[in-house]
């Protein structure tokens, strides 16, 4: 949302709420169609089949997003020579983006991990539907 957020110039709030409602709308497609190919392929494939859709999908599309250009109106400071090797390669906002990034993974693979494997661990515990073949409980 930040990024659409600097994209656009005018209508910027309608923009963000766009992106703020994929989330909500992905919850409400995908679960129907997940469950179809559950209950013809089984979980294990239809997982794997998701993870080559996102990435033949998604590594094309953000080939695709540019950043708005920066406009910088101050000229960058000189660095001083007894930093590490780290702090003298990247600028402070990409040291600042790197971190942003460890953080968002880690708290979304910690939070969505459980959710996902809940599903298969009941499965191989025997829980699911009355009457369904073993590979779709």
């Amino acid at each position: 949302m930040t990024d659409a957020s600097h994209w656009f110039l005018r209508r910027r709030g309608i923009a963000v709420a766009i992106a703020s409602c994929g989330n909500y709308l992905s919850g409400t497609i995908w679960p129907p169609i997940i469950q179809h190919f559950i209950s013809i392929d089984g979980w294990r494939t239809t997982q794997m089949w998701i993870g080559v859709l996102c990435v033949v999908t998604l590594i094309p599309l953000s080939l695709h997003v540019a950043p708005p250009r920066a406009r910088r109106s101050i000229p960058p400071r000189p660095m001083p020579t007894r930093r590490a090797s780290w702090e003298r390669s990247a600028s402070p906002r990409m040291r600042w983006m790197v971190l942003l990034f460890i953080a968002g993974i880690a708290c979304c693979v910690a939070m969505a991990m459980p959710q996902v494997h809940i599903v298969a661990y009941c499965g191989d515990l025997g829980y699911g539907r009355p009457g369904a073949p073993r590979c779709c409980r």
